[in-house]
């Protein structure tokens, strides 16, 4: 995150005549004070943008922590090879597997993590105006359960209950305006 980076999946092929399949997943280098300007301004054109088009209320809710999201790896492989290996190898899979939680956030980057999360939502707050028919609102504490744990388009959203969480709390803040 910080200084940028990524990491190489190898896939090796069944089939010793077959080539390896490669996938580069690259992350850029962390510049976020140099975004924080920007969100802060965006932040003031979308608010006013709104108000001018006769919005009676506005609540803007913050990023929530992803540090309790978890992806199954398990999953996430026994799917990846039931969607690319050949039919007979996908037969001899089973039907289901047990997940494996890992951390989406590695423990070492929780902290920064949850540094860029606070600073993304000041700057959020920052642009928002003085009007009293908007808020900022602080998204609820979210537990692993309330992120899903799939890799592609899953984690770090919310799960069904995250979701629950969320719109109970936006509610709560809309009817308080």
């Amino acid at each position: 995150m910080t200084n940028g980076g990524g990491c190489t999946l190898r896939v090796r092929r069944l089939n010793p005549f077959a080539m390896d399949f490669f996938h580069r997943i690259g992350v850029p280098r962390y510049d976020g004070p140099n975004e924080m300007a920007g969100i802060t301004a965006d932040a003031t054109r979308i608010v006013n943008t709104m108000i001018a088009a006769g919005a009676d209320k506005i609540v803007w809710m913050l990023y929530y922590d992803i540090n309790p999201a978890n992806v199954d790896v398990a999953n996430f492989g026994w799917l990846f090879v039931r969607d690319n290996a050949p039919p007979w190898v996908v037969g001899l899979l089973p039907p289901r597997i047990n997940p494996n939680l890992q951390p989406l956030i590695d423990p070492m980057w929780v902290g920064a993590v949850r540094n860029l999360v606070n600073a993304l939502n000041a700057a959020i707050v920052a642009g928002i105006p003085a009007n009293p028919k908007v808020r900022a609102q602080a998204a609820p504490f979210l537990l692993g359960g309330d992120i899903q744990n799939t890799a592609v388009g899953g984690s770090p959203h919310p799960s069904a209950a995250g979701h629950t969480r969320l719109s109970q709390t936006l509610d709560v803040a809309f009817r308080a305006i």
